[in-house]
């Protein structure tokens, strides 16, 4: 299929997708959760230079902010990872999609004015600069394909959106964690921990909070409840341990 803009071929497949899926809802606690269906689409998104400046008492101009992103339309948000790749392979990308799985062309519902304009307004409010003193060049229209993956959580579904070029789950902020109580996730954890290699994991997790002072309040450990559980883990280990020990 032919655009009228470039586009970027997958990177990230479906299954890593769902992979990714799957680790977010278990690191949120949702064990139980149902797929529903899998959308590919190559969404609009703009290409960009900026500069930003001010001018002194004398009408000097000088540069306060400069570099390119990449607006994601459909998102309403920029993306850095993106403009650096398009940097790189701007050549060698074509007008054509080449895609096995069945997919979707969004179109844009903003002119190439209306972009600029809504471009300058959200870099005004991030650089807290004045929209007149925000220079846009070299504005292009490009696709980039998204894997939208939709799950039912308890009686709300979500679609979680992964860059199918970066393998990032755009949206993540939107999975609510579930609250479980102290039994279930103790028990769950234990389960986990009869992996030798999990006690690796949790063990490296724990030593990096415990070393990093500036993460390190009176509430922050007891706040992080993985990490609450391998060490009640641990203080059970040397108690059977211990108990063993005394019977010898």
């Amino acid at each position: 299929m032919y655009l009228d803009s470039k586009a970027f071929s997958v990177e990230f497949s479906l299954e890593n997708s769902l992979e990714l899926v799957n680790s977010l809802l278990n690191s949120r606690y949702w064990r139980k959760f149902s797929r529903g269906s899998i959308k590919l689409i190559y969404a609009p998104c703009w290409y960009f230079g900026y500069h930003a400046y001010e001018l002194n008492k004398d009408g000097v101009a000088s540069i306060t902010h400069a570099g390119r992103l990449v607006f994601i339309e459909f998102l309403n948000e920029f993306d850095e990872s993106i403009a650096k790749l398009y940097s790189k392979l701007d050549k060698g990308l074509k007008n054509q999609i080449d895609e096995q799985y069945p997919f979707e062309v969004k179109e844009s519902k903003l002119s190439k004015n209306e972009v600029s304009d809504l471009i300058k307004i959200k870099l005004s409010s991030q650089f807290k600069a004045k929209k007149d003193n925000i220079v846009i060049d070299s504005l292009e229209k490009i696709y980039v394909p998204f894997w939208v993956i939709y799950v039912s959580l308890s009686e709300d579904t979500h679609s979680l959106i992964v860059n199918a070029i970066t393998g990032e789950i755009v949206n993540e902020a939107e999975v609510p964690e579930r609250d479980v109580g102290w039994i279930e996730i103790t028990r769950e954890m234990l389960d986990e921990l009869k992996n030798p290699g999990a006690w690796v994991e949790y063990t490296k997790k724990f030593s990096a909070k415990l070393s990093n002072k500036k993460e390190v309040t009176n509430w922050s450990l007891l706040e992080d409840k993985g990490l609450l559980i391998l060490l009640l883990a641990l203080l059970t280990a040397l108690f059977l341990i211990i108990t063993a020990i005394a019977y010898l």
